[in-house]
């Protein structure tokens, strides 16, 4: 019966512990014979070591013997002396009225190894959650905490004891805590297996921090619910440290939408990938979805294109490119000229080309009005130039053309003068009168005098010019006058208006030896600030100006003529005058296509100040008037126009000697007429002291400088010098009504 059981089974002596019986397995467990096992005691089967000595093994043998069944684990010894974890089992039963112990043993050494393994295996588990580098929780399915980590624990800043029993959805933040809810519900009820989700925790101290939290159930073998596993990575850094990232890719494009610097990212072909509102505007579109993946040569214009395309290529070579200029145009083809400065970047996509685009129009518009400026600075120098020039030689000019004035003056009082000496009288002093007007011109272009300004009917002045061409001009060249109704009326000197229309006409006259049409027209214009302004125009339909003469037009001495048909003094002539009405002159001309000049003259309205008739009575007084000319000539005409009319004259040759005769005869002259060019004294100066000593006597100021004349005495009697008898006589009758 003992064999047939598969369990090894010993039979022991209860009083001395030694082997009675043994069956088959005991043999086979330890390794020794029926008949060895006989021989020996249960202490001889254990290891010798605590807890299993031979003392031990007599100790259970006594006790199952005597207290009852015992059970123990133990190592035992197999008779090569290998040791072997053993399952003994003790029991006291009578054979024969005598008291023996039966063991039953049982060989447990696998199942101790696996113990052992399932021990080492929980321990890694334990050692793992425990230290894991991110926070681990063991929950129950209603979200209770059953088990947490220290990562965990340093996160929430709770021990370990504070959040048992404690719910997740406690220290979730509130605004996340439907969503973790929502997630668990799903998990629990098998719609999800796990999930992974980012929500913000509260900690003990009630600071926020961010969680990437992965969730997995377990279940038991029937498929319920155990608990949860969740692993949570505190992310609060990496969150904060992205939204740094979107509040400073906000601030970089909230700086680059607002800028007015075009900016853009291209990639080696020139292919935009990004770029800012000012870009998309200056490429001539309305979004970065339609240019976005397109090359910028698309909206460069033609004539730039070549050069856009090896800037770029300069650009990847160099690594940058500084102030390009380039012209993109839009859609209707307007151009846009553009100022870029890129360079070259390595990136972790890729090489790319990041640029910067200015919009240069309002630059180059200022460019262009200061090469403008420059430009009538030159010809005001050159201007400034004549008029140092011409205001050195017209007092001797106007002298020596006075001299021969009153010489001719004086033959033909003397009479006896007939035919053709008559006539080369009459000749003298035509070309006397010429020569003044020509020095008068050079002083208008160099100090643009005021004149006689009053308020102008331009139409009737145009009507006046109209005349005047009809009877003038050649058969050849058509006239074309035209002029609105109702034109305001402008302030100007009337035989100017006349004198710059003429020359303007008679310049396109000139411009078309062939014949052709000539068109003038005045109109009415009102400008951006809300003036209104008289355009009058002459066009001619001549070959036009060549462009090397055109910005010099208006330079003195300058001319689109042969040598000897003009000086080149008309047009500076006329833009002084205009000038000095408050205009200016405008060409527009090119090869082929005629020229078109254009006065511009501000709309004036105000009441027109009356003239006083010239009207002369001689003599108008009978106290001597004080000649004071430094010119022989001069002087000569002078005192004998005045005594022929019944005057009385005292002449002076410089200034002292003028303030001599005033010492002399305490001041009781009718009319002083003074030069103001003079030796010792200058004539102005010798004006303020008259003026002083002697306000009551009428001074007449005699200049071959109007503007001199009249700075000196702007309300007082002038006269320009060269003059002729009468009109000197007029202007010594106006200074003596005006001090009467």
């Amino acid at each position: 019966m003992l064999d047939a059981v598969n369990d090894p089974i010993f039979v022991h002596d209860a009083a001395t512990g030694d082997i009675l019986e043994a069956n088959r397995a005991a043999c086979e467990l330890y390794g020794w014979s029926r008949e060895e096992l006989r021989t020996l005691a249960m202490a001889d089967l254990s290891s010798g070591a605590p807890p299993c000595t031979q003392e031990d093994a007599a100790g259970w043998v006594r006790r199952a013997a005597e207290v009852g069944p015992q059970r123990f684990e133990w190592v035992a010894r197999h008779r090569d002396g290998r040791r072997f974890w053993a399952e003994v089992s003790l029991r006291r039963v009578d054979v024969g009225g005598r008291p023996r112990v039966v063991a039953s043993v049982r060989d447990i050494t696998a199942r101790k190894g696996a113990e052992a393994s399932l021990r080492v295996s929980e321990q890694r588990y334990q050692n793992a959650f425990r230290e894991a580098g991110i926070g681990m929780a063991m929950c129950a399915p209603d979200g209770r905490f059953l088990q947490v980590n220290r990562a965990l624990c340093e996160m929430l800043g709770y021990c370990e004891d504070a959040l048992d029993g404690v719910s997740v959805l406690d220290v979730t933040h509130p605004e996340d805590r439907e969503a973790s809810r929502e997630h668990l519900e799903r998990l629990l009820g098998g719609e999800l297996g796990s999930y992974r989700f980012e929500k913000r925790y509260l900690t003990r101290g009630g600071e926020t921090r961010w969680g990437s939290v992965v969730v997995t159930l377990v279940r038991d073998v029937a498929g319920a619910p155990l608990h949860t596993v969740s692993q949570i990575q505190d992310i609060t850094e990496r969150r904060r440290a992205e939204e740094a990232l979107r509040e400073s890719e906000r601030k970089y494009r909230t700086l680059l939408e607002t800028t007015g610097t075009g900016f853009v990212i291209a990639d080696l072909d020139g292919r935009i990938l990004d770029a800012n509102a000012e870009y998309v505007r200056l490429a001539g579109h309305r979004s970065l979805g339609e240019i976005r993946g397109r090359s910028a040569l698309e909206w460069t214009a033609p004539h730039d294109r070549e050069r856009n395309a090896a800037a770029i290529a300069e650009c990847l070579s160099q690594g940058k490119l500084r102030n390009f200029s380039v012209d993109y145009v839009d859609a209707q083809g307007r151009p846009t000229p553009l100022e870029i400065n890129a360079s070259a970047l390595e990136t972790a996509q890729g090489p790319r080309i990041l640029g910067l685009c200015q919009d240069v129009s309002q630059r180059r518009a200022a460019e262009e009005a200061r090469a403008a400026l420059e430009r009538e600075l030159h010809r005001s120098h050159a201007l400034e130039a004549v008029g140092r020039l011409a205001g050195g030689v017209a007092h001797d000019f106007n002298n020596i053309l006075g001299s021969i004035l009153g010489s001719v003056y004086v033959a033909r009082m003397e009479g006896g003068w007939e035919g053709s000496a008559a006539a080369e009288l009459g000749r003298i002093e035509t070309l006397c009168k010429r020569g003044g007007e020509l020095t008068r011109q050079l002083l208008t272009v160099a100090r643009r005098p005021p004149g006689q300004e009053e308020a102008l009917d331009v139409s009737r002045q145009v009507g006046e010019v109209r005349q005047l061409l009809e009877r003038t001009l050649p058969r050849d060249i058509r006239l074309e006058v035209e002029s609105e109704e109702g034109l305001p009326a402008v302030r100007a000197d009337r035989a100017g208006v006349t004198a710059v229309l003429l020359s303007l006409a008679l310049n396109a006259r000139d411009a078309m030896p062939a014949g052709g049409l000539l068109r003038m027209r005045a109109r009415r214009r009102q400008e951006k600030s809300g003036e209104e302004w008289v355009h009058l125009e002459v066009a001619d339909s001549g070959p036009g100006i060549p462009e090397h003469l055109r910005d010099r037009l208006f330079e003195p001495f300058v001319t689109t003529k042969a040598i000897g048909k003009g000086m080149g003094l008309g047009l500076s002539t006329a833009r002084a005058a205009v000038q000095g009405w408050g205009g200016d002159i405008r060409v527009d001309s090119a090869p082929g296509r005629g020229s078109t000049f254009t006065v511009r003259l501000p709309a004036w309205s105000g009441d027109r100040g009356g003239e006083s008739p010239k009207s002369r009575s001689h003599p108008l007084t009978t106290a001597p008037l004080l000649v004071v000319e430094d010119e022989e000539g001069v002087a000569r005409l002078m005192t004998l126009t005045l005594e022929a009319q019944g005057y009385i004259t005292v002449q002076a040759a410089t200034g002292v000697e003028a303030l001599e005769r005033m010492r002399e005869r305490r001041g009781a002259f009718g009319l002083v007429i003074l030069d103001l060019v003079l030796p010792e004294l200058r004539g102005e100066q010798v004006y303020r002291v008259l003026r002083g000593l002697t306000p009551e006597v009428p001074v007449l100021v005699v200049s071959g400088r109007e503007d001199l004349a009249k700075a000196l005495a702007p309300c007082g009697p002038t006269l320009v010098k060269p003059f002729s008898a009468e009109e000197f006589l007029d202007a010594v009758a106006r200074a003596l009504r005006s001090g009467a």
